[in-house]
């Protein structure tokens, strides 16, 4: 039996993953959470054999735990499932070493397969983000949204809920200057003037759905 362990910010998203992957034979749901620290929690607390993450999550968001359990609990494998397929992240991703990357466009079948391939201790990386890769090493990712990192777009998402720099800060842990670093380069990378012109790019561009 492998025992799964899921981490997002979304409730219903996460309840309705659950009921999904309980009908498989072969997977045991034996936790959820719902940020980083959360996650650390439960890994600490329970036996896992693959967890399933987001990225972009409050408090400590998935690539930080991912870093902090890749260190410290080597055995457990970690797919990253988000819904970004710019090249930066998912390379940001594929080197700090995490096991497997799937959109969560994808259907439960390939989710079911991911879980199945990691646990076995081979990589799984879905055929769009594969693509992605594949663009990477032959020079093909100058769009400015593909350069947006996973610690940016933590940021981009807490802007477009208003929060400021201050807020942020205390949501990442990290400090204002820091986080106004992150968001000049933002407004460099995007070629906005301002925040209130990142934020409508970050939706236009989807970078940021609306909840």
């Amino acid at each position: 039996m492998i025992k799964v362990l899921v981490a997002d910010d979304h409730k219903i998203f996460v309840d309705g993953l659950i009921s999904l992957l309980t009908l498989e034979h072969n997977i045991s749901i034996v936790a959820k959470a719902h940020n980083g620290n959360e996650l650390i929690e439960c890994v600490k607390k329970y036996d896992v054999d693959v967890i399933l993450s987001d990225i972009n999550m409050p408090e400590m968001d998935g690539k930080d735990a991912a870093g902090i359990i890749i260190k410290e609990y080597p055995d457990i494998k970690i797919i990253m499932l988000s819904m970004h397929n710019r090249t930066a992240i998912i390379k940001e991703m594929e080197q700090m070493g995490v096991h497997g990357y799937v959109l969560k466009s994808c259907d439960n079948a390939e989710l079911v397969d991911a879980i199945n391939t990691v646990y076995l201790g081979k990589r799984y990386f879905s055929k769009e983000v594969k693509i992605v890769l594949d663009n990477a090493k032959v020079g093909r990712n100058d769009d400015e949204e593909m350069l947006i990192t996973a610690r940016e777009l933590s940021i981009i998402k807490l802007l477009c809920k208003g929060q400021t720099s201050k807020e942020i800060g205390l949501n990442l842990g990290l400090s204002v200057f820091t986080v106004d670093t992150h968001r000049k380069n933002l407004l460099i990378k995007t070629k906005c003037k301002n925040v209130v012109s990142l934020v409508n790019y970050a939706y236009k561009n989807n970078i940021v759905v609306l909840d």
